[in-house]
């Protein structure tokens, strides 16, 4: 099965919970469940409807006579069980029994044998997987609801990721970044950059991988640990240092704040060299060396201000 797979550790070291949709919680959330409709619950559960149904509200429960409540528990033991799949209410069911119990459910409601056969394995399903979510990321794409294919993207490029397929996964990835990205969603950003970091790395698109790595650490600090952004600024450093054939032009506007208290104005002369202070903080999350600083100013003439030029 898919759920059964090993969670794959992503670039960076970047840890996440897993979904909570592996065979183990599942088996809790079935037993959970299972624990609820014990014997007194299921009276209790059964005393309710047949109020309801009699219309005597929550009095029923008083009139109802032993024997109804029997024969409603044993109703519910009846219904509860899948088919003819022998257990009892009260006891947890096991893996095996719930992938009998699933198998079982599938071949009563799926009619199409060519249906069954894909879900036979797990490389027919993969296929099936994909060739429905291109079909619908399709359609929405040719309607007015595009975002929601580019969302089917992202499923798509994961696929895609797994099957080595890396080029492609990098252009749905982008389609995804930028999407979140428009829409200011950077929880959903931080999900899904790191994966397409990953994909150029593998493609050697240096160009493009540290462009990813620098929106990486202009994202919210708390969505990721110290840990995982240091290792985002070591591939920047480490990019900085390496002998790259191509200058990459990069845009960090997203990585610059300014002070909101600004200091006195100060007033020159046509001319005149004057002193300008300047204070850069960095929001890297360990310390870095810059052989050099180079500051550029826009002046900007303002007449409602008498003609003064500010910077």
């Amino acid at each position: 099965m898919i759920l059964q797979e090993n969670p794959r550790v992503k670039h960076f070291g970047i840890q996440r919970k897993p979904l909570p949709l592996e065979p183990t919680a599942l088996i809790r959330e079935a037993n959970r469940r299972r624990a609820s409709l014990s014997a007194g619950n299921t009276s209790e559960m059964f005393d309710g409807k047949l109020g309801f149904a009699d219309g005597s509200g929550s009095d029923a429960s008083s009139k109802t006579s032993p024997s109804s409540k029997a024969q409603a528990i044993s109703m519910s033991r009846t219904y509860s069980t899948p088919g003819n799949f022998e257990g009892s209410i009260d006891r947890p069911m096991r893996l095996a029994e719930i992938f009998v119990a699933a198998e079982h459910a599938l071949k009563q409601t799926i009619s199409n044998p060519d249906l069954l056969k894909t879900l036979s394995s797990i490389q027919d399903i993969e296929q099936k997987y994909m060739d429905l979510t291109k079909g619908a990321a399709d359609n929405y794409h040719r309607s007015w609801w595009k975002r929601h294919g580019v969302v089917l993207d992202g499923e798509i490029a994961a696929v895609c990721f797994k099957r080595g397929n890396f080029d492609l996964a990098a252009k749905s990835y982008e389609k995804v970044c930028a999407l979140y990205a428009g829409e200011g969603w950077q929880d959903l950003l931080a999900e899904v950059l790191p994966n397409l970091a990953e994909c150029q790395k593998i493609l050697n698109d240096q160009a493009g991988y540290l462009t990813s790595i620098v929106r990486l650490l202009s994202l919210d600090k708390g969505l990721f640990s110290v840990k995982e952004r240091q290792a985002f600024q070591s591939e920047v450093v480490s990019l900085a240092h390496s002998e790259m054939k191509h200058p990459v032009p990069l845009d960090v506007s997203s990585l610059i704040t300014f002070s909101g208290n600004p200091g006195p104005p100060l007033e020159l002369c046509d001319g005149d060299p004057g002193t300008l202070s300047v204070t850069v903080w960095s929001g890297f999350p360990d310390e870095i060396t810059l052989d050099s600083l180079t500051l550029t100013l826009m002046a900007t003439y303002n007449a409602d201000e008498g003609g003064k030029v500010w910077f």
